[in-house]
């Protein structure tokens, strides 16, 4: 038990390199040596109708309402922050980022993975709705990475990473992907 809490909070500890923390050398390797590279944001968002907004402020209406009828206040404040909160983060702005892929790792933006830290890769293409490559890293408690891959060819990516890691092919979405996407959250 002691030794999964260690694994935990080492995960937890360990953050993932920054670009700049590289050395000069490797930072030109990265852009030379460039197998692969496109510009994307830096948090998946999908696009959202007027009716999906309207259709979301009638669930947390009549959620809040049904707190407020069965003398749940925590229930009708907890439904009506999380909206406030899901609204300001999704109205910020979201960074455009360069995607690199080298023979050393993947680039995302500011932070580098290394391929000694990526377990497996695999690709959720279903457009228009996901076009994504999500990386799994080894390490079961760090935060697996999502990057939308528009309109880059997924063969083309499948090729370039299967060099270097293996793919999990027969990976499907579980219940709760399943509904975050349809829902386009």
């Amino acid at each position: 038990m002691f030794k999964k809490l260690k694994e935990i909070k080492s995960a937890y500890k360990s953050k993932a390199k920054q670009f700049s923390d590289l050395t000069n050398e490797q930072k030109e390797h990265f852009k030379t040596f460039k197998l692969l590279s496109w510009q994307t944001y830096l948090y998946p968002r999908y696009q959202k109708s007027k009716a999906w907004y309207v259709f979301t402020l009638l669930v947390v209406v009549a959620l809040a309402a049904y707190g407020i009828l069965t003398n749940s206040w925590t229930f009708s404040v907890v439904v009506i922050i999380a909206a406030a909160v899901y609204y300001a983060s999704d109205s910020q702005e979201n960074p455009l980022i360069e995607v690199i892929v080298s023979d050393m790792g993947v680039k995302v933006g500011n932070r580098v993975y290394p391929y000694t830290e990526i377990g497996t890769f695999w690709i959720d293409h279903n457009p228009p709705y996901v076009n994504d490559v999500h990386l799994v890293m080894k390490n079961q408690y760090k935060q697996d990475i999502t990057i939308q891959i528009h309109n880059v060819n997924p063969s083309q990516i499948r090729l370039v990473l299967s060099k270097y890691l293996p793919e999990w092919k027969e990976r499907e979405k579980n219940l709760g992907e399943s509904i975050t996407n349809a829902l386009g959250l």
